[in-house]
Order: C-alpha cells, then sequence, then structure tokens
C-alpha cells in the first residue's frame, strides 16, 4: 500500500471493503471488474478518482444482468453514464 500511495505501484486491485479506506489523493482511473451492486457501493469506489478538483475516470464493466443496477447508478449519478453501444453511436456520428 506504501507502494501504491509513493507512485512506485501503478495498479492496486481491491474490493468494496478497501476500497472504503483508501486514501490515496493521485488515483486517476477505477476500473470495476464487476458492477457494484448499490449506488453507495459504486460511489464509494469511484470516489477514488477524481478527487480535489483533478480528473478522473472510472469504467465499470457489466452484462445485460445486470442493468437493473446499472440503470440505478445512472439514475443517481446522472447522464454522464454512457454504455459502449451509446458510445459507438456517438463515434459513428462524429464520422
Amino acid at each position: 500500500m506504501d507502494g501504491f500511495r509513493q507512485g512506485r505501484v501503478k495498479l492496486l486491485v481491491s474490493t468494496n471493503l478497501t476500497a472504503r479506506g483508501i486514501d490515496v489523493p493521485t488515483v486517476e482511473n477505477v476500473v470495476n471488474y464487476d458492477i457494484p451492486e448499490t449506488v453507495e457501493e459504486y460511489v464509494h469506489r469511484i470516489g477514488r478518482t477524481a478527487r480535489m478538483g483533478r480528473p478522473g475516470t472510472a469504467i465499470t464493466f457489466f452484462s445485460e444482468w445486470d442493468t437493473e443496477f446499472f440503470d440505478a447508478i445512472r439514475d443517481h449519478v446522472g447522464a454522464e453514464l454512457l454504455t459502449e453501444r451509446e458510445l459507438s453511436l456517438y463515434r459513428a456520428a462524429a464520422g
């Protein structure tokens, strides 16, 4: 953990449990291998990035069986959450 905080370690694999206790202001990216089952879990996970005015990105993998969780998170966070299909449509329109 010290190596991660000091920038020597660039990747940290974590669980919901450790996601709540990590306080590293320089985290730029969070990748959720599975979609959190509650909005609270999602907020805690992505809350590790984009702190103190810094930019950050959160990517969440989910399947068609997870759409209920995705919709709940999207409703809470707002329309900035895009699925891969929606991103593809934007790319096609941008030409």
